[in-house]
């Protein structure tokens, strides 16, 4: 499936490992996704030689490490930005 997203979009996804969690992202410009499920991928592991699926599933797992290394970068992120709006909204003496 093909995503359009105009500039300013959000989009959220991404649940992988044991608990699931999603995260949202926001386009900086106009942008086309082809949006896969990993397990649709997976499943055309079956159809390929041993060496092909091998690779495969070593970039599905990189994929999924990355994906969730954002996650969590984006959720510090969020929570610095909470503090600092908490910070900035204080009375000052």
């Amino acid at each position: 499936m093909l995503a359009h997203y105009e500039i300013g979009d959000y989009f959220v996804g991404i649940a992988f490992g044991d608990a699931p969690y999603s995260t949202s992202i926001k386009t900086a410009e106009a942008s086309r996704f082809l949006q896969v499920r990993i397990g649709e991928l997976k499943a055309l592991l079956s159809e390929t030689d041993k060496f092909t699926k091998r690779v495969f599933e070593n970039l599905l797992n990189d994929v999924e490490k990355k994906a969730h290394e954002l996650s969590e970068v984006i959720q510090q992120k969020r929570a610095i930005s909470e503090i600092l709006g908490t910070i900035s909204n204080s009375p000052t003496k």
